[in-house]
């Protein structure tokens, strides 16, 4: 199983308010995804989505995303988080089968700063 790490920083005084799933390709394929604290992934990469999951204090958020848009799958176009992430460093990992192997996909952020303390 081959793992796909992004890393992130949300400024300070910001908060991450919507990370969406903007593309995804091929639409047969299903994706799994989780959001963790800090620059490198801290829970067990056993190649299964319970060792993934092993340390659920550090899991923001998880889920699916592709075809079967059951529950714990988020359609293209749905936000992957369900509230607000504070200022700070994030590794998403990424993981997924594709009928021809390969998957392409573009998340976008949406970030909310308010002014710095005076």
């Amino acid at each position: 199983m081959e793992f796909v790490f992004i890393t992130f920083n949300v400024p300070e005084n910001c908060e991450l308010v919507a990370l969406y799933l903007h593309d995804f390709a091929p639409i047969d394929s299903k994706v799994f995804f989780a959001l963790d604290r800090g620059t490198t992934w801290t829970s067990d990469l056993g190649g299964s989505y319970e060792a993934l999951l092993a340390n659920p204090d550090d899991v923001i958020t998880y889920g699916y995303f592709g075809l079967d848009w059951g529950e714990g799958i988020y359609p293209p176009g749905s936000s992957l988080i369900e509230s607000p992430i504070p200022s700070g460093d994030y590794v998403m990992a990424m993981w997924g089968d594709s009928p021809d192997g390969e998957i392409s996909y573009e998340l976008r952020g949406v970030v909310e700063c308010s002014p710095p303390p005076t």
